[in-house]
């Protein structure tokens, strides 16, 4: 599984080895000039699940 995935180079979370950037950072749905800032991965996985920073 490990050589399926690769860092995101953006935001260095975890993405496909297809792609250069996670389904995060490559969404058209999200304001680029706005950024939140986590401390921990899973951070980020919670704040994007419970939608509340767009």
């Amino acid at each position: 599984m490990q050589s399926e995935i690769k860092e995101c180079k953006i935001c260095f979370g975890y993405t496909d080895k297809d792609s250069d950037e996670c389904e995060i950072c490559s969404s058209t749905m999200r304001d680029n000039s706005i950024l939140c800032v986590v401390e921990d991965y899973l951070d980020m996985i919670s704040i994007e699940k419970l939608h509340i920073f767009k």
